[in-house]
């Protein structure tokens, strides 16, 4: 069956070609006819009437015209192409034998595979009935291009069945060109493919005009006409066709779907049944959704999905919002995250959120100050200092001991000339030692070396007392990880989360995920504020949360934004029904509002005003906020550094460590005082 498949899908296309070429040889034979009875035939004239349409509206557009036998097109068909327009005319009856994937590998070489190329279909329905071509339109998907342009040429009355039909609902610009039966009798006629071909009477080279008007009917559809259309002048100079439809959609209701996820989506539900109504409440996507509206004319249903979900693949059918979407539950959703998935079943707007997902931590704590005094220098700088002092005491005694040798003085132990060195060292040295010119020398070269090292102690030292050193926060996955003795979790995921971690190939990623934690917000904010614990959410989501439960009075909090950010969509749009023709106009009026830089301006109102409104019932309830009755004062704005117990703690260290030793010391002369007296 393999085998056959392949071998019958290229018999259809070489007898589709076959079919195509007969009907091209037809129009040339046809073109090299010269008779004025032919130029001045109904056939000719409703040509003629077409290739109007199309040279003045489907301009450098890629054209197909399905025709079921001969076409009364066919001097259309060889004008468009002396204009060189990209024509090819299709016969349907074949087209139509063919298996799908062979009609789709057909359109593959008749049409660019490209949305933004102009497209336009012309139907010959004047010798069959309009439904037998509409088939056609189904199997290319028309439903999925709004913009590709549709043209009828049929009988009188089956205006309706053609422009209402199921596979035109998404189509922006149809037009329907219907010709009455007396005029249809002489086009069908043989006589009028030959020379001698009589001309129809004037009171039957007429064609009525109707175009299908999608929100006209007080925001339903309806057919209009551009009235009659005389077969001889051609195309009315005054007509204006295919204008655009999604500039005011005349009070048309539209079903929007969505779930609350404050401060971009947030709503009262009407009632606990699934997929219930909704009340917006004051949010960013309330603002836009009211000012587009306004600005386009129409009205709008919102409600819930009805399994509660944002959307996820099940087998092809999507759940959730997404799910609405693909199924035409619904028009279009307010706040929905993009992925790649998503756009295979449903059109969107552009990105106007793009929102990211952070690790929020407590601020760490200044380190503590006990080691402030030994920090201005490293280890091998004191190392340095300790040893280099030790030689010159060593030194300086040795010089002394020569001299009072020579000079039969007394001379200074050991251990003072150490403790003369410390002294010059800390600019306090003893005055009774032996002075001559090398002591001097060597007295003079330590103090030069001691006012160095202690100006840079001092400069050094004062800076560590007065800058608080942080230790390095928590700013990634790649952190948390790391770091031991650290929990992390969230609230439970869905959507486009859910996707982010599970198509993530990061071992860091998925590390984090193995061990992340879920449970509700109050509970895992509970645990950060205890410390060794982070929570992973939305940073806008976070930025109210924090704004109104966790900062004082004077605008301080403790918590810690992560600097990585995380994106688990390619951003937050409104989703729309596949092939919808309003997709284009809600981009393009969302876009106007952002480049006014409304959406920053109403995100941040938003999210102080509902700040604002909890602290105040916060206070109401509690009396004062959290925070304050915690006494968090937020960060010292003083320009002066007053120094507390916490930066000198250092200094009654040393005191301390030195009475011990002085101390031990003690004891130790009285046991050998003791011992040498019995």
């Amino acid at each position: 069956m393999d085998v056959q498949q392949p071998r019958q899908r290229l018999s259809e296309t070489l007898l589709f070609v076959l079919a195509t070429a007969a009907i091209a040889l037809a129009t040339v034979e046809i073109s090299r006819t010269k008779k004025p009875e032919l130029e001045d035939g109904a056939g000719r004239q409703l040509g003629r009437m077409v290739a109007q349409v199309a040279s003045k509206y489907l301009k450098d557009c890629h054209l197909l015209t399905f025709a079921s036998g001969p076409t009364l097109l066919l001097p259309f068909v060889k004008e468009l192409f002396d204009k060189s327009h990209a024509s090819v005319v299709v016969e349907a009856n074949s087209f139509l034998a063919m298996e799908r994937m062979s009609r789709q590998d057909i359109l593959k070489g008749l049409w660019p595979d490209s949305k933004d190329t102009c497209r336009g279909i012309i139907l010959d329905v004047t010798m069959v009935p309009a439904y037998s071509l509409l088939d056609i339109l189904e199997s290319i998907d028309l439903w999925l291009q709004p913009n590709t342009v549709v043209v009828f040429v049929g009988r009188m009355g089956e205006e309706e069945a053609a422009l209402y039909h199921e596979t035109l609902r998404n189509t922006h610009h149809s037009l329907y060109l219907a010709v009455d039966d007396d005029t249809l009798r002489y086009l069908k006629s043989p006589r009028c493919y030959l020379p001698v071909c009589k001309s129809v009477p004037d009171w039957q080279k007429s064609a009525k005009s109707y175009w299908r008007c999608f929100y006209c009917n007080k925001g339903n559809q309806a057919i209009k006409t551009y009235g009659d259309w005389s077969l001889e002048h051609g195309l009315p100079q005054k007509v204006k066709l295919f204008q655009d439809q999604t500039r005011d959609f005349m009070g048309h209701t539209f079903t929007v779907v969505g779930l609350s996820f404050f401060p971009i989506m947030d709503y009262i539900p009407d009632s606990n049944l699934p997929g219930t109504t909704i009340t917006l409440t004051d949010c960013l996507d309330k603002r836009i959704l009211t000012a587009v509206a306004s600005a386009l004319n129409f009205n709008y249903i919102t409600r819930e999905p009805s399994d509660g979900e944002w959307g996820l693949d099940q087998d092809g059918n999507w759940t959730g919002i997404v799910g609405d979407l693909q199924h035409n539950k619904a028009d279009f959703s307010l706040l929905l995250g993009l992925v790649y998935s998503r756009a295979q079943v449903m059109d969107y707007s552009s990105i106007y959120i793009n929102d990211r997902w952070v690790i929020i931590s407590l601020r760490l704590q200044p380190l503590t100050q006990y080691l402030a005094l030994i920090k201005p220098f490293t280890a091998v700088v004191w190392i340095g200092i300790l040893v280099s002092i030790l030689i010159v005491g060593v030194i300086l005694w040795l010089f002394t001991r020569a001299w009072t040798w020579i000079s039969e003085e007394y001379g200074p132990s050991i251990s003072s000339s150490l403790l003369f060195t410390w002294g010059v060292l800390l600019s306090s040295p003893a005055l009774n030692l032996p002075v001559t010119l090398t002591i001097r020398m060597l007295v003079l070269w330590l103090g030069i070396f001691s006012v160095i090292v202690t100006s840079a102690y001092r400069s050094s030292l004062i800076a560590h007392l007065t800058v608080r050193i942080f230790p390095p926060p928590i700013n990634s996955f790649q952190d948390l990880v790391e770091s031991d003795g650290v929990s992390w979790g969230s609230e439970p995921l869905y959507g486009t989360e859910v996707l982010f971690f599970n198509s993530s190939l990061d071992p860091v990623i998925r590390e984090f995920y193995s061990k992340l934690e879920f449970d509700n917000l109050d509970y895992h904010m509970d645990k950060v504020m205890k410390g060794r614990h982070a929570f992973f959410n939305s940073r806008t989501y976070m930025r109210h949360v924090i704004a109104s439960q966790y900062t004082n009075s004077l605008g301080f909090t403790p918590l810690h934004f992560s600097q990585t950010q995380y994106p688990t969509s390619a951003g937050s749009v409104w989703g729309t029904r596949r092939g919808a023709i309003f997709t284009e106009a809600l981009t393009r009026m969302r876009t106007r509002l952002d480049e006014m830089g409304l959406f920053d301006y109403w995100m941040n109102d938003v999210i102080a005003t509902k700040a604002r409104q909890i602290r105040k019932e916060i206070k109401e309830k509690e009396g004062q906020l959290k925070f304050d009755a915690a006494g968090f004062s937020g960060e010292d704005t003083r320009s002066e550094e007053i120094l507390s117990l916490s930066h000198l703690q250092g200094c009654f260290y040393i005191l301390f460590i030195g009475y011990i030793i002085a101390l031990f010391t003690l004891t130790l002369e009285n046991c050998i005082g003791y011992f040498n007296k019995n």
